[in-house]
């Protein structure tokens, strides 16, 4: 390749892209990407029966907290500038119909109202819904023959989604993978009028061993068997035309381990407007349609 067919081919010295990085101010004028405290999502681990933060084994520094730490723990937070927060209940009572995880006076319900009397419109309350934490078993529906009934879970689920909702969060967030799990919480909410209530479905969840410490911060570690029958194979490469799938009847999609997902899939598109948030058992992220 002659000089001619070089400047051709690459632009230089014409072409000098170190214009665009010289100074903090080019650069800060031309910054895409930014990373705000508020685009944080802070996930809390509330426990029933306890009465003193429980420090979470494979989690260092992260603790399981009492509902009556709860506003202390949101407050420190928000004084940071944090206000948005993902609710964990771990019951103190678990049965194979997952019948704490739907009760009024529930863990969850309980920490939501809580947080609502004293933060009001001033954060965001994001609401785990799945039976993983509430079956003795530890899966994460209505077992059957040693397997998950879909269908029957899906009821558990909506009455789940819908005590959230009575309780006062801003969205439920179905991570149990049933099929179906989506339209049904939306149909359930919208029939109850509660029409405003998103749905964040961070559900499309791949099979990882990266879910071992939240395993043990949730209690949720299957007695028998794995999940492998509901979480998507990383090695599927269809995969994000199985999240796009979510979008409908959905706000917000998020996907984990989300780090193993961008380098395993085309997830990120131009359709989708993208926010993340990491935790210690891996990276989840938010994937939300522009439409």
């Amino acid at each position: 390749m002659n000089q001619n067919q070089d400047n051709e081919f690459n632009g230089f010295p014409q072409v000098r892209l170190r214009r665009l990085r010289r100074t903090p101010a080019i650069r800060d004028l031309l910054q895409e990407t930014r990373l705000s405290v508020k685009d944080l999502v802070c996930p809390v681990f509330v426990q029933e029966g306890i009465n003193e933060p429980k420090e979470i084994e494979l989690m260092p520094g992260i603790f399981r907290i009492p509902q009556k730490s709860l506003v202390k723990n949101v407050q420190e937070l928000y004084d940071l500038g944090v206000k948005t927060f993902l609710i964990f209940g771990i019951p103190k009572l678990k049965n194979d119909r997952a019948t704490s995880a739907y009760r009024k006076d529930g863990i969850v319900q309980e920490s939501v109202k809580t947080v609502k009397n004293n933060f009001g419109e001033k954060i965001v309350t994001i609401t785990d819904v799945c039976l993983c934490q509430y079956t003795s078993h530890g899966h994460c529906g209505i077992i059957k023959n040693n397997v998950a009934d879909n269908d029957e879970s899906l009821k558990i689920l909506d009455r789940v989604a819908l005590s959230h909702a009575e309780a006062g969060t801003d969205f439920v967030a179905p991570s149990a993978m049933m099929d179906g799990q989506v339209k049904s919480i939306r149909k359930a909410l919208d029939y109850d009028s509660f029409k405003n209530v998103g749905i964040i479905g961070y559900s499309a969840k791949l099979s990882s061993n990266l879910y071992t410490p939240f395993r043990d911060a949730s209690h949720s570690t299957p007695e028998f068997g794995d999940r492998k029958c509901t979480c998507v194979s990383a090695e599927t490469q269809p995969f994000s035309l199985h999240v796009r799938t979510f979008s409908i009847s959905i706000s917000i999609v998020s996907v984990s381990s989300a780090m193993v997902t961008i380098l395993r899939t085309g997830l990120i598109s131009n359709p989708f407007d993208t926010s993340m948030y990491t935790l210690p058992s891996g990276s989840f992220i938010c994937v939300s349609p522009s439409t």
